[in-house]
């Protein structure tokens, strides 16, 4: 109904009849306003599906979508995903709640942009959304899933800072992966955790294959709990050897896990786990300290003061005050700090402006940093401008193409790049007399790979080292 006022209205209308001597005579109406009501119940209902941050339909509208399209539409072809972020809490720590919610937006309205018309996007609970695709083949829910993720990766603008902020997507297949709503999500699940293990940032079809190795993980993941408290993590160290002098020029520590389970296990096989579990805040502190104290004690013991480098992960980098943390470790291993090396990947640069500042407090501490596996991203030769850096570390990858003319032009222009920034070159993965020979022409300062030797055992490098 319309008011005067030209405004629609709802109302509740009540007819009473009126009856004389048993004869109707009249029915009378009564109306009454409800259109607050209405509007209230309509707004409950809306939010009651809806997500109030995005205005996506909410995991309870995915399920009841779902569970009626598989009902009414079970002979048609429906693509599952799960999309997951990739260390947003991390972001949304560093940023904080505020600027971590218009990212959720900003990636809402992506991903809903990118997926257009072929399917109904969800927001399905705190950093994960859903997709439905109904009608889509096998082939056409790949390129989808390319597209998307390509699109997702581009850099998000959040006040004024230049956020990169990626997506693993794992993906099931109606009816191939399962008929009921509860199998393809396990099995969108099994493939999504698949693809987040696998480096991020791309997407993942299920098969049985991935849910056995998910199952895996889930086992390794209780056991490295354990391998914590139980104190089965060692290190191994290699040495690193000066160019020109052929003198002892640094030594990198690198952790290995001694499970009595599982036996010796190389950090490939858990660190990406660890990261992702948070486990490697603790576990990457355990070396830093355990390094440190090594190191010291080699120079109570008489040999030379040498820099031990230590590998940093990009969750380690952003916990809460590193900066106390390594000093703390100092001080209670005794270690100057010109002694310690940390080495980080370009990864840390999510947040740019907040990573030059950490690294720039860790530099007046006096400890130094290298850029490791150089190269490698696309973004290096930016991130040589805005973060402090000693060392460069030319990636295994490329030592392995200097054979190659382009390989052979790629690492001169890393060495001359180096040089004129006034930093020390490392070469990683040196195995061969030929690169050797090739990496010490082209100038090259510092070598470490197999050629040398292998990661040892702390009285086997002393051994090596100083026999």
């Amino acid at each position: 109904m319309v008011n005067a006022q030209g405004e629609t209205i709802a109302l509740h209308i009540t007819l009473i009849p009126a009856f004389v001597k048993g004869e109707l005579t009249s029915i009378h109406c009564i109306g009454k306003d409800i259109t607050i009501r209405k509007n209230h119940d309509e707004m409950m209902h809306y939010m009651a599906y809806h997500d109030n941050l995005t205005g996506l339909g909410n995991q309870r509208l995915f399920n009841e979508e779902l569970k009626k399209w598989l009902k009414e539409e079970n002979e048609k072809e429906l693509s599952l995903w799960i999309v997951d972020l990739d260390r947003f809490k991390f972001i949304n720590y560093n940023l904080g709640h505020e600027a971590g919610d218009r990212l959720i937006t900003s990636f809402a309205e992506r991903l809903q942009s990118a997926v257009g018309t072929k399917g109904t996007v969800y927001r399905y609970g705190g950093d994960e959304f859903a997709v439905l695709t109904p009608g889509l083949s096998e082939l056409a829910t790949k390129l989808l899933a390319v597209e998307v993720t390509s699109a997702l990766s581009k850099p998000y603008d959040i006040d004024g800072f230049s956020t990169i902020l990626t997506a693993s997507v794992g993906i099931s297949l109606y009816p191939r992966h399962g008929r009921d709503e509860k199998t393809l999500i396990r099995a969108a699940d099994y493939a999504m955790y698949h693809a987040k293990k696998h480096g991020r940032n791309t997407f993942q079809l299920y098969t049985t294959n991935i849910e056995g190795l998910a199952k895996t993980d889930l086992r390794m993941e209780t056991l490295l709990h354990k391998a914590l408290e139980n104190k089965e993590f060692v290190l191994h160290y290699q040495p690193q050897y000066h160019a020109e002098y052929g003198k002892i020029h640094g030594i990198e520590a690198l952790i290995r896990w001694n499970s009595p389970e599982l036996g010796m296990v190389p950090p490939a096989a858990f660190i990406p786990l660890a990261e992702e579990t948070g486990l490697i805040v603790p576990i990457g502190e355990w070396v830093i300290e355990e390094a440190c104290r090594q190191n010291k004690a080699w120079q109570d013991q008489g040999f030379p003061a040498t820099p031990m480098a230590v590998n940093m992960s990009l969750r380690q980098f952003y916990q809460v005050d590193l900066l106390g943390t390594i000093k703390e470790i100092l001080k209670k291993t005794g270690l100057g700090p010109r002694c310690l090396m940390l080495e980080i990947t370009e990864t840390i640069a999510m947040q740019e402006d907040i990573a030059a500042d950490i690294l720039q407090q860790i530099k007046e501490l006096g400890v130094r940093i290298a850029m490791d596996d150089f190269g490698t991203g696309y973004s290096s030769l930016k991130y040589l401008q805005t973060f402090s850096i000693d060392h460069i570390k030319i990636d295994k990858a490329f030592t392995d193409k200097l054979h190659t003319k382009e390989g052979r032009a790629i690492i001169a222009t890393i060495i001359s790049l180096g040089h004129h920034l006034d930093m020390t070159v490392i070469a990683e993965g040196v195995e061969t007399p030929k690169q050797v020979h090739e990496l010490r022409e082209l100038g090259c300062d510092v070598f470490q790979g197999y050629y040398f030797s292998r990661p040892l055992a702390p009285a086997d490098l002393v051994d090596q080292l100083f026999g």
